[in-house]
């Protein structure tokens, strides 16, 4: 007879392969959470090293001034 009060994780703590298997399924499907962070954080990275052969083309002089426009324009409430 089935205990209607057992809940899933006092199954998995006296089956804890079980527990392992059903976490290596799910990491197999959706990815580790490191894996899912690293995926998200790739598309910035690509976006942010796009920038890079045009700052890095600009004076110091210029980049300051770019700088402050930057610093000007997200006081003023804007996105950048």
């Amino acid at each position: 007879m089935v205990d209607s009060t057992a809940s899933l994780d006092d199954d998995f703590r006296l089956y804890p392969q079980a527990s392992n298997m059903f976490n290596r399924i799910l990491t197999g499907i959706f990815g580790s959470r490191n894996e899912r962070l690293v995926k998200q954080m790739s598309k910035s990275v690509a976006k942010i090293n796009a920038l890079e052969p045009s700052l890095q083309a600009l004076s110091d002089e210029e980049l300051r001034a770019r700088t402050d426009t930057l610093k000007a324009r997200l006081v003023a409430g804007e996105t950048v």
